[in-house]
């Protein structure tokens, strides 16, 4: 009995004058005793009606986050991700959907859910050159019951931007289809259907109307939407209104975040020192000529930083990770992406950085053949292990080629030098790395003293 009908519907069957309804004086009072007076049942529904309706607006976030965890625990069953809100999924204690279901359950947390796949293309005969497709899904807590819909973001460096763009509005059709789907009951298509509209490029759905329905689907539309000539987008039979309205704000608000990194590229690039620059691109230029034979090629340059990726070679012919309970990995090469930053050699919160590359194919081989869970996690904790103690050593070498003495600038192959040389240590607890590091400089500092004092 809804709220807004009770009081005006009970009124009326006691409204008209009459003895009748002047002479069971006795039956109200019976009424009265059994605490069931004829204004209190009146009034009594519209005051239950009134805490239910604020009972329910309190738990409208847990109603609508058990429907989205179950959607996210089917997708996430099915297709593995690689991180959940930024965090690598080996760093996660505990199960990755235990993780999204205290996220959902946190009331102070209303931030969308982020989860990051690597989709290799299911079609044996896909025609283009990508392994993977490396993707963002953000999830609002909001859906499914309102606005706004999910959406991905396209982080393949080697898709130009056009063509990412292509693939992210059709995604964004692909939930509005979904959408659609459900309001018009199991996406059953109404027969009054126009024949402009069956003309129109249909998207149909693959599995269910959920989030993992839309993932599949995005798979079986992959090589069209990259076939497709730059933001090009896809006509949907009969779109719900108000999907299209999100669909252009989320377009002009895209639009305005790239236009202010663009004017903010725009100012850091104008920051950069001119002679800074010049010495950073010969340095850049000695490190190609250097490394020309470890596969070294440019896999991003704008004005920011330029990244290359290349594979780096051990002084023995190959290097052994031996994890506890679980067989050996071997490594007979090291494919790695490094950035060299515009303002390298001009700002010390601009080093080097250097992780490993995880598009490679090599790197994933490596991962897949770790079978159990407990070795994942370890082997993900090393891979962060050698990032971080990578950028503490640039940070450190930074200080010393953005000072006056440029007899002591240290290039960039030295600083891949050392670390492939001491790998061991660079993968090691940031704790041991660090007094590694401070005590191998003192010992340096010794004999660079005990040179000259020889001189």
């Amino acid at each position: 009995m809804s709220e807004g009908n009770t009081p005006a519907e009970k009124p009326a069957s006691h409204g008209s004058s009459g003895n009748k309804h002047r002479r069971p004086r006795h039956g109200r009072n019976k009424q009265k005793k059994n605490g069931k007076d004829s204004n209190d049942s009146n009034r009594g529904p519209n005051r239950n009606s009134k805490n239910r309706s604020r009972k329910n607006k309190k738990n409208n976030k847990n109603g609508n986050g058990r429907q989205l965890f179950l959607e996210i625990k089917k997708l996430t069953n099915e297709i593995k991700p690689i991180t959940v809100n930024g965090k690598v999924v080996e760093d996660i204690s505990g199960s990755v959907n235990d993780h999204i279901h205290s996220l959902i359950e946190d009331k102070a947390n209303e931030e969308s859910i982020y989860l990051t796949f690597m989709i290799q293309p299911s079609d044996p005969d896909f025609p283009y050159d990508l392994d993977f497709l490396n993707v963002s899904l953000e999830i609002p807590q909001t859906y499914p019951k309102r606005a706004p819909s999910p959406t991905i973001t396209v982080l393949n460096d080697e898709i130009p931007k056009g063509f990412s763009a292509n693939i992210e509005i059709g995604f964004r059709q692909i939930v509005a289809t979904v959408l659609h789907n459900r309001s018009a009951g199991k996406g059953s298509k109404k027969g009054n259907e126009s024949n402009s509209d069956k003309q129109e490029e249909e998207i149909k759905v693959v599995g269910g109307n959920d989030l993992l329905g839309m993932m599949k689907t995005l798979d079986k539309y992959l090589e069209k939407f990259l076939s497709m000539k730059r933001r090009e987008t896809v006509k949907i039979v009969k779109v719900i209104k108000k999907y299209d309205e999100d669909a252009k704000a989320q377009e002009l608000e895209k639009k305005r975040r790239q236009e202010e990194k663009k004017r903010k590229k725009q100012l850091e690039a104008q920051a950069v020192d001119e002679e800074s620059l010049k010495k950073r691109n010969e340095e850049v230029e000695k490190f190609k000529q250097r490394l020309q034979d470890s596969n070294l090629r440019i896999f991003k340059d704008n004005s920011k930083a330029t990244v290359f990726k290349l594979d780096l070679a051990f002084q023995e012919e190959s290097f052994s990770i031996e994890i506890e309970n679980s067989k050996e990995i071997t490594y007979d090469k090291l494919p790695v992406k490094l950035t060299v930053p515009k303002a390298y050699l001009s700002s010390l919160k601009k080093p080097l950085k250097l992780e490993l590359d995880m598009s490679s194919q090599y790197n994933l081989k490596m991962m897949s053949s770790l079978e159990d869970q407990n070795s994942q996690v370890i082997f993900g904790k090393l891979i962060n292990n050698m990032a971080a103690n990578f950028d503490y050593m640039a940070s450190d070498v930074a200080k010393i080629n953005c000072g006056d003495n440029t007899n002591e600038l240290r290039s960039i192959t030295s600083q891949l030098n050392e670390f492939i040389e001491n790998i061991q240590k660079f993968i090691g607890m940031r704790a041991d790395f660090v007094k590694w590091y401070e005590d191998r400089k003192i010992l340096n500092k010794k004999l660079l003293i005990e040179q000259q004092t020889d001189r």
